[in-house]
């Protein structure tokens, strides 16, 4: 928690009394036909509200044998593979995000499970093609996960431009996994990345257990 504060602002995401920047990412004592799966689906953490995240940070106390591998996508290499006519098209571009199915959900998206309290109809607006707020660069943004259409286009359109840009961007070349170890301080950058969980089950024994406390920093 101490570093994390000394990096950015965390943002509460439980109901910790103690610390409510964090929430536990673990496979003990859970409903192991829902909530494992609840990230089990490519997304931008935050981008259903208005002020996004910058970092999201994972901690590995626990690590299975097996399995529980987080996905990472380049979403700004994938920008940057893009037809010259493709990025013309989508440059001013905004995307409608509600957290929920995405209407770019990729096959086998698991459902995604809200915070706490939200309220699922809360919609917020995002460019589709934003800067890095430090370095400039152009990215994709939240191209699934919390995507539910584009503004001033209409739906059908929208639905097919964003699976699309989700066919060339889930490609291999843009994706990496980390499997993790007892220790392991993972970091990423919430504007250029797309993540997602691998199914897992409920442990059943000490050797099969995962624990990751998780911080996301305001963007």
């Amino acid at each position: 928690m101490e570093f994390a504060r000394r990096v950015g602002d965390p943002i509460r995401l439980s109901g910790d009394p103690d610390f409510p920047e964090i929430a536990h990412i673990t496979n003990v004592g859970i409903d192991a036909k829902a909530r494992r799966l609840g990230a089990a689906h490519w997304h931008t953490d935050q981008s259903f509200r208005n002020q996004v995240s910058s970092i999201t940070m994972l901690y590995s106390v626990k690590a299975p044998s097996q399995g529980g591998e987080t996905k990472f996508c380049d979403m700004a290499g994938a920008y940057a593979a893009l037809p010259g006519p493709t990025k013309r098209r989508i440059e001013d571009l905004t995307v409608v995000h509600r957290h929920g199915v995405s209407v770019a959900a990729r096959p086998g998206d698991h459902v995604p499970i809200p915070p706490k309290g939200w309220d699922q109809s809360t919609t917020v607006t995002h460019p589709l093609v934003r800067r890095h707020p430090v370095t400039g660069q152009k990215t994709l943004y939240a191209i699934t996960g919390t995507s539910q259409g584009i503004v001033g286009i209409e739906q059908a359109e929208a639905e097919s431009l964003l699976n699309e840009l989700c066919d060339l961007a889930f490609q291999d070349r843009f994706v990496a996994r980390h499997r993790y170890r007892v220790h392991d301080l993972i970091l990423w950058d919430n504007p250029t990345t797309m993540h997602s969980a691998t199914p897992m089950s409920a442990a059943p024994g000490p050797e099969d257990t995962r624990l990751l406390p998780r911080i996301s920093l305001h963007g």
